[in-house]
C-alpha cells in the first residue's frame, strides 16, 4: 500500500509535494496516519499540521456524512493561524491576512523547524486545482505538503498509488474481522479468494461483505452483497462521478454496461466511429484511471492495454445507464463491443489477437449474408488496424472473399498498408507473396513483379526465391506482357540482376541461365554470354543454358 515509499519520500529533501492517490475507502488516510506516526518519531518535522476536507466517514455500520473541516484556502489559512497563534494576529490595530501568513510559512517556517502540511481528502475542497497551484507556488523544502485524494490530476507532484490491499493483507483483515464477528468457520478458502478478487483489495468493502455474512449467518453470493449496498456505493463513487467530464462519464457507463475486460483499442474504435459524437477517449480513460473508476492492465503478449471496471464501480454505474439520455448510444456501442467476445483478467496474458480474431469472424459471417455489411464495419476495422497492423491483412482477406467488384484492388491496398506499418522481415514475406498472387490473378503484371522483387530484397531471402522470381520476370518479358520501354522497368530488372550477382557462389546452372536471360533482355550481350558460359561450366548439358548459348551463337 505504498507505506515504505511514502516514508522514504517524507523524510528525504526532495519532492516538496507528495500525493497519496486511490479510490474512496481504499486506505489513503490510514496509510498516511500510519506513516506519519513513524515520521514523527524521527523528528524530521517540528510540526505536522492536519487539514481535513473529509465529507464522509466510512463506518462499519455504513457511510455517514460529516461536515468538512476546511473547504477553501481561507478556511485552511484561518485554521493554520488558529493553531499557530502568530504574534501579528494579536495586533488589533493591524489587518491580519491569514492567507499571506500561511503562504510565508510554507516558504519559510516561522516555528524554528520544518513543517509538514497534510491535506486529507483534497478533492473535496472547493477548487482543488487552484488550491494545488497555490501550495505548489509557495511550498519550499525542508517544508513539505502531503495530500490524500481520490483524483490525481495535479501537475509537478510526486504521487504514490494506494490501489488496495495485497492478498496477504486482505487475508489478515478477513481473519481479524471474521474472528471479531464470529464467522471464521463459515469462510471457505474459495470464498476468501472470491472475496478478495471481487472487492479488488478494498478494505472497507471487505469489512462490509464479511458483515453481511455475519448478518445472514451463512455465505452469501458476493456480487449480490455488493449490489445491495447502494448507500455504500454512492458514498464511495457519487462525488467522484459527478466531477467527471461528459466524455469520461460516457466511457464509464459504456464499460459498466457489459461485465467484461475490454481492449482499449476496441473501446476507441467503437466510440470513435462516425455515428458517435467526438470524444477524447485518451483523456477520458486517463481521467477514469486517475479517479479509480477503472483499472488498466497491459498484456505481456503484445503490450496492448485492457480496461477493467472493478465490480463495485460497475454496479454503481449500471443504474445510471437507465436514467441517462445516452442510453440508446451506450446500448449500440455495447453490442459492437460484444463482437470482440467476453474476456476476464486472466485472458489479458493472451493479448489482443483472440479478441480481434473473434471480431473478424463475426464480420465475415455478416458479410457472407450481406456484402453491404463490410462497408458498415470498415471504419471500426480500419481504426483497429492503425493501432494493430496485423488487422490490415484480415481486412484484405474480407475484401478478397467478398467477391464485390473492385474488392481485389481494395485487398491489395490493405496489404500494402500492412507492409507500410511493419518493420522489414516481420511477417512481410507472406504479405508480399499474397500481394503478388492477387496481382497475378488480376493481370497486374507490374504489381506482381514489384511484389516479388520486394520479397526477394528481404533479409535471408533464399536464392531459390530470387531465381524463381527472375524466371517469372523473364517469362513476362519474353511474352511481352511486360515492356522495358520505361526506365522504371529497367531498374527492376537491374535490381534482380544485382540480387543474383550477390549470390553467385550459391548458383547452379539454372540460376545462371535465368541471370543470363535478364542480361539479354537488357541487351547486355557480354554479360549474357559470360553467365551462359558459367552455367555450362556448372552443367554442360543444361537445356536452358544450351538454348541461350545457341541464341547467342557461342555454340
Amino acid at each position: 500500500m505504498g507505506v515504505i515509499s511514502l516514508f522514504a519520500a517524507l523524510i528525504n529533501d526532495r519532492h516538496p509535494i507528495i500525493t497519496i492517490r486511490g479510490g474512496g475507502g481504499i486506505g489513503k488516510t490510514s496509510t498516511a496516519l500510519k506513516v506519519l506516526h513513524d515520521v514523527a518519531e524521527l523528528g524530521r518535522f517540528l510540526a505536522i499540521i492536519w487539514f481535513s476536507a473529509r465529507d464522509i466517514d466510512l463506518l462499519p455500520e455504513g457511510p455517514k456524512s460529516v461536515r468538512p473541516h476546511v473547504l477553501t484556502d481561507k478556511d485552511i489559512a484561518e485554521e493554520y493561524s488558529h493553531l499557530t497563534e502568530p504574534a501579528e494576529a494579536q495586533d488589533k490595530e493591524k489587518k491580519f491576512d491569514s492567507i499571506e501568513h500561511m503562504a510565508r510559512s510554507m516558504t519559510q517556517s516561522p516555528l524554528g523547524g520544518p513543517i509538514l502540511f497534510v491535506f486529507d481528502n483534497f478533492e473535496t475542497v472547493r477548487n482543488p486545482l487552484d488550491l494545488f497551484a497555490w501550495v505548489d507556488a509557495n511550498i519550499r523544502n525542508p517544508n513539505k505538503i502531503l495530500i490524500t485524494t481520490r483524483k490525481g490530476d495535479f501537475k509537478a507532484d510526486y504521487w504514490i498509488e494506494v490501489s488496495g490491499m495485497t492478498e496477504k493483507e486482505a487475508d489478515e483483515l478477513t481473519n481479524s474481522t471474521a474472528t471479531r464477528l464470529g464467522v471464521s468457520d463459515l469462510l471457505t478458502i474459495d470464498y476468501r479468494r472470491d472475496l478478495y478478487q471481487e472487492a479488488d483489495g478494498h478494505p472497507y468493502i471487505i469489512k462490509v461483505l464479511i458483515g453481511e455474512v455475519a448478518k445472514a449467518n451463512k455465505l452469501v453470493k458476493i456480487d449480490r452483497i455488493v449490489a445491495s449496498k447502494e448507500e455504500m456505493l454512492n458514498a464511495l463513487f457519487e462525488r467522484t462521478f459527478s466531477a467527471l467530464s461528459p466524455g469520461a462519464k460516457r466511457v464509464f457507463l459504456t464499460l459498466c454496461n457489459w461485465r467484461s475486460v475490454v481492449p482499449k483499442v476496441a473501446l476507441e474504435a467503437v466510440l470513435l466511429r462516425p455515428d458517435n459524437e467526438k470524444i477524447d477517449i485518451e483523456h477520458a480513460v486517463d481521467e477514469l484511471d486517475k479517479s479509480s473508476f477503472i483499472e488498466l492492465t497491459q498484456s505481456s503478449e503484445d503490450k496492448m492495454l485492457f480496461i477493467n471496471v472493478p465490480l463495485a464501480a460497475s454496479i454503481f454505474g449500471r443504474p445510471k445507464i437507465d436514467v441517462s439520455p445516452m442510453k440508446p448510444a451506450i446500448e449500440s456501442d455495447t453490442m459492437l463491443l460484444q463482437t470482440f467476445g467476453a474476456a476476464q483478467l486472466l485472458d489479458v496474458k493472451h493479448g489482443f489477437k483472440p479478441r480481434i480474431d473473434r471480431l473478424f469472424r463475426y464480420v465475415a459471417i455478416q458479410v457472407s449474408k450481406n456484402s453491404d455489411e463490410l462497408d458498415k464495419h470498415l471504419p471500426i476495422l480500419e481504426f483497429i488496424a492503425r493501432k494493430y497492423p496485423p488487422a490490415w491483412l484480415m481486412i484484405a482477406s474480407l475484401h478478397e472473399e467478398s467477391g464485390i467488384a473492385g474488392s481485389a484492388e481494395d485487398a491489395k491496398d490493405e496489404i500494402r498498408r500492412y507492409i507500410e506499418s511493419t518493420p522489414k522481415n516481420v511477417g512481410q514475406n507472406d504479405a508480399w507473396e499474397w500481394l503478388s498472387r492477387i496481382c497475378l490473378k488480376t493481370g497486374d503484371w507490374a504489381g506482381e513483379i514489384h511484389a516479388l522483387l520486394e520479397m526477394c530484397k528481404l533479409p535471408e531471402a533464399p536464392l531459390l526465391l530470387i531465381s524463381n522470381s527472375a524466371n517469372r520476370l523473364n517469362g513476362l518479358l519474353g511474352r511481352r506482357e511486360l515492356s522495358l520501354d520505361s526506365g522504371e522497368k529497367q531498374i527492376i530488372v537491374r535490381e534482380f540482376i544485382k540480387l543474383m550477382e550477390d549470390r553467385l557462389g550459391e548458383a547452379n546452372a539454372v540460376d545462371f541461365s535465368r541471370l543470363a536471360w535478364m542480361c539479354w533482355h537488357l541487351q547486355d550481350r557480354p554479360k549474357a554470354e559470360q553467365y551462359t558460359r558459367r552455367g555450362l561450366e556448372k552443367d554442360p548439358v543444361n537445356e536452358h543454358c544450351i538454348k541461350l548459348a545457341r541464341k547467342l551463337g557461342i555454340i
